[in-house]
């Protein structure tokens, strides 16, 4: 299994409004591809200094349900927005049992 990590931090002017479209995009990518396992995201809580604004967990079988994944069509729309809203982003890609 592949593990998808994404954590977003967002700039400064992102309203609540923009987030929550952001959560509406990503609710519906799920029922949209085959192959994802897991898909969970949220927005932080603590606020740390360290923190980032908002993670998205997501699981595939193997690399290629992942590639399938990232090049979908309503996948890209998601990843457009979230590129919008986001100054710094980190991604990690990793198998796990």
């Amino acid at each position: 299994m592949i593990k998808h990590v994404v954590l977003m931090k967002f700039h400064p002017d992102v309203t609540d409004k923009d987030i929550e479209k952001l959560e509406n995009g990503l609710a519906v990518i799920p029922d949209l591809m085959a192959g994802v396992k897991l898909y969970e995201f949220g927005r932080d809580l603590v606020h740390s200094e360290q923190s980032y604004d908002f993670a998205l967990v997501s699981a595939f079988d193997d690399l290629e349900a992942l590639e399938s994944y990232r090049n979908n069509p309503d996948n890209m729309a998601v990843i457009h927005l979230v590129r919008k809203l986001s100054e710094n982003m980190a991604v990690v890609d990793f198998e796990c049992e």
